[in-house]
């Protein structure tokens, strides 16, 4: 009986043999599906990390629409003469960005190659900087950095 074993199971230094190949293997694959799980939820993590900062700096964005647009209608309930200095941030989250004013009745600010227009309420001569910006107003005319106009 013994030998029919031996026989079909070979000797005990053979069946350790495949018994720790079979270990190797298995530690292999399940190493594998693990790395492959766990790529997996790192790619899917930076995908909403990736919106999620795309989201801030829209509503950084959509925040300095809000606040030109708050200094426009200011400029344009007061009187005769108004002047006032405000500031743009530098950065919308940690992007470059443009801005300018079109054709004196669009917003336009240009991030990450995307340009996103917002329509004011009123005409107004001039253009934005980031930085330091002016607001006056002369007669009905409201002018945005009147020191840098060119006519």
């Amino acid at each position: 009986m013994v030998k029919i074993i031996k026989i079909m199971f070979g000797n005990e230094k053979q069946w350790n043999k495949k018994k720790r190949a079979q270990t190797a293997l298995e530690f292999i694959f399940m190493f594998s599906f693990l790395f492959i799980l766990f790529i997996g939820m790192m790619g899917a993590l930076s995908s909403q990390l990736h919106d999620v900062k795309l989201e801030h700096e829209f509503q950084q964005l959509q925040s300095i629409q809000d606040y030109i647009i708050q200094e426009l209608k200011l400029a344009k309930t007061v009187g005769e003469g108004y002047y006032r200095t405000f500031n743009l941030p530098q950065t919308i989250g940690s992007e470059d960005y443009q801005i300018s004013i079109e054709n004196n009745m669009s917003l336009v600010i240009t991030l990450n190659e995307h340009e996103y227009v917002k329509i004011l309420p009123f005409n107004v001569t001039g253009n934005l900087t980031q930085g330091e910006n002016n607001i006056t107003k002369q007669g009905d005319t409201i002018i945005f950095n009147p020191d840098f106009l060119v006519e």
